[in-house]
């Protein structure tokens, strides 16, 4: 395993979903309370990333496959820290309302076409510079890193909110990025140096074009896309609102709102962590389908039921308790998801995972 680019590559992914979280921070602690832009409308700056880097993962892993890894990173690292820094300029810039509102929603847009190849890309250089042995340690790291970055995001932009601004706070976090984008322009390349391991890598296979026919028409594929969109729209509730919820619903101090964030967050990443044993010891002991769906039956069930015993009456330590619950137990059906997706695909697997789309950090 060549060790020196895999902290440069956990670094970028655990500040590439800070970047995309911080905009709620920016949103529940200032632009919302200070009537700049209604919840409604920074709900839709919100989803506004998240749709056009869905639109554009297929566009992203096209555009990975003709320039090669180190310069699709190289996109997007230098794109990032200059739509990140942008946040903050028109933050910076514009007082007027509206023109604040549709200002956001070209930065934010642009921001979700840059980090389009993010994920694909990382699995590329883990395959190209890792042996085969070490791939599953090295994704798990660097998947983990991704939800390092979300649950320190609430308590970290949160601070430089509170000394500088959040416009300010954006311009810091872009400049960040920037001498990151510097660092892996000079270290980082497609392959290692060493000629024996890189060609440790497998061979990456074109798919004929009807293989990616093939998977349309697999309706239990598309259930298990439908199925794992409505986990990731449920999770990035939790990630784009607990703060805004904690803070204004439930009127817990500032401090409070952003650690307990930080808790759901921790809880679903322990979640990933359990849940990947858990369904190893399902497939085990059930064969076929039950095995690949035991687990991500009972643990929906529970994040369900802990999700709607939080709406009662309870004291603010018990809410908390009941979300990171069901974060924890929405965490545990990650690796069931991508473990089915991988069988039912077969030799489609790296289109049936573009089409599950991205969102939320990859197990």
């Amino acid at each position: 395993m060549h060790w020196r680019i895999l902290p440069l590559m956990m670094v970028f992914v655990a500040l590439a979903h800070f970047n995309r979280i911080s905009i709620t921070v920016a949103g529940a602690e200032q632009i919302i309370p200070s009537a700049l832009i209604s919840k409604e409308r920074m709900g839709v700056v919100y989803t506004a990333l998240l749709v056009v880097y869905t639109i554009c993962m297929v566009p992203g892993g096209w555009f990975l496959d003709r320039f090669g890894p180190r310069i699709a990173w190289m996109v997007v690292v230098f794109g990032s820290a200059g739509f990140v820094t942008g946040t903050g300029l028109v933050g910076w810039c514009i007082a007027d309302s509206s023109m604040l509102f549709a200002a956001l929603l070209v930065v934010r847009g642009c921001l979700g076409v840059i980090c389009a190849p993010l994920h694909p890309t990382a699995a590329r250089l883990v395959a190209n510079w890792t042996h085969s042995s070490a791939t599953d340690f090295a994704n798990g790291l660097i998947n983990a890193s991704a939800l390092v970055g979300i649950a320190f995001t609430y308590v970290v932009f949160g601070g430089l909110i509170d000394f500088f601004g959040w416009p300010q706070a954006f311009m810091i976090s872009g400049g960040v990025t920037f001498v990151l984008a510097l660092a892996w322009f000079w270290f980082s390349a497609d392959r290692p140096p060493d000629a024996l391991a890189a060609s440790s890598a497998p061979p990456l296979a074109r798919e004929p074009s009807p293989a990616f026919r093939r998977v349309i028409a697999n309706s239990s594929l598309l259930f298990l896309t439908l199925s794992y969109g409505l986990l990731g729209y449920f999770q990035y509730l939790f990630f784009y609102w607990a703060e805004y919820y904690f803070e204004n619903q439930m009127h817990l101090s500032t401090q409070n709102s952003r650690w307990s964030s930080t808790l759901l967050t921790l809880a679903m990443g322990g979640g990933m962590f359990i849940g990947g044993s858990l369904s190893d010891w399902a497939r085990s002991r059930f064969p076929g389908r039950w095995g690949l769906a035991a687990i991500p039956m009972l643990a929906l069930g529970m994040a369900g039921t802990a999700t709607f015993w939080s709406l009662g009456e309870h004291p603010a330590s018990g809410v908390i308790a009941g979300l990171a619950i069901a974060m924890g137990a929405a965490g545990i059906c990650e690796g069931s998801y991508w473990t089915t997706a991988v069988r039912l695909g077969r030799q489609s697997g790296g289109s049936v995972r573009s089409n599950s789309g991205s969102p939320g950090p990859r197990p």
